[in-house]
């Protein structure tokens, strides 16, 4: 795999000229595919006027690959769907074209970051990357786009991070009511947020008088201080049930999870907003809890 191609696949922008190399490249390929060897040798007889070498076409099917409008598969180049549009275009709009596909089919490292705060922070973006999208994107376009992209990007990740957290906390709550000699217990534990995510919690884990403990997890990257987002549902769910708790974990890695903690509802009201009016109701809030204010480890096995 050439160094090029690592680089796109890991999320890295082409520059300009490697854009419209790109187009160059799509421009050559046969709808029904074509022989990548017989390919590359016919690069060397398409004039370009020594503006587009024949290394940088081959560069260009990496771009075109990573941007998921191209695969190549046993030596042949074949089109996906979007290449021929892409390829039809204007140079200008081929090349924002295929920057939006690009975008769309990889997220780069540096997207959350500089869309986190809900405005597009350029300053955020690697120099390379943001001299591509000033050049490729009018100023509008490259701010509804990325902060677009930042969006779905946030909320997949979220999603992500909760996910290993929920697991990691059923995996808890499993241990340790059979390290308490009650092994059919464990088996009851259910991550119920696999069927619904309306509940207001996500697992059910039963304690030793068999009462059944209704616990909300949330997934954290930050550092300190907890932050995370809890529904009105959740939260509503949490103020009126006994058995409700919040259970925090920081997820360092897929592999490395650490639990922060727990609260019960009564103690996570205090950062709950306040609806403005009657015809005006909050629907999520972020929540940014300091690390001492967690009891510590799972609600407890025992009422």
């Amino acid at each position: 795999m050439t160094r090029e191609r690592r680089l796109f696949l890991d999320g890295e922008l082409p520059t300009p000229h490697q854009l419209r190399s790109a187009l160059r490249t799509g421009r050559l390929i046969d709808q029904s595919g074509s022989n990548a060897e017989d390919l590359r040798s016919a690069y060397r007889l398409v004039p370009y006027g020594g503006l587009y070498r024949s290394d940088d076409l081959i560069v260009g099917e990496a771009v075109l690959i990573a941007a998921g409008v191209l695969s190549e598969s046993d030596g042949v180049l074949v089109p996906l769907e979007g290449l021929g549009e892409i390829a039809a275009a204007s140079d200008v709009d081929g090349c924002e074209a295929l920057l939006v596909a690009l975008l769309e089919h990889q997220t780069p490292l540096w997207l959350g970051a500089a869309t986190g705060g809900g405005a597009l922070e350029e300053d955020l973006i690697p120099d390379q990357a943001r001299a591509t999208l000033r050049e490729a994107l009018d100023p509008e376009t490259r701010e509804g786009l990325l902060l677009r992209l930042g969006l779905s990007y946030s909320e997949a990740e979220q999603a992500r991070i909760g996910g290993i957290a929920e697991t990691f906390v059923v995996t808890c709550c499993r241990r340790e009511l059979r390290d308490a000699g009650a092994p059919g217990l464990a088996d009851a534990v259910r991550r119920v947020s696999e069927v619904s995510d309306q509940l207001g919690y996500d697992i059910t884990a039963p304690r030793l008088d068999r009462s059944t403990r209704r616990i909300e997890v949330k997934g954290t990257r930050s550092t300190g201080r907890s932050v995370f987002y809890l529904s009105r549902n959740e939260a509503e769910r949490g103020l009126v049930d006994p058995n409700w708790a919040l259970v925090v974990c920081r997820v360092v890695g897929e592999d490395d999870v650490r639990l922060v903690g727990h609260l019960g509802g009564g103690e996570m009201q205090r950062y709950l907003p306040r609806d403005a009016c009657d015809e005006a109701h909050w629907q999520s809030v972020r929540v940014d809890v300091p690390e001492e204010s967690f009891l510590p480890g799972l609600p407890p096995m025992s009422g």
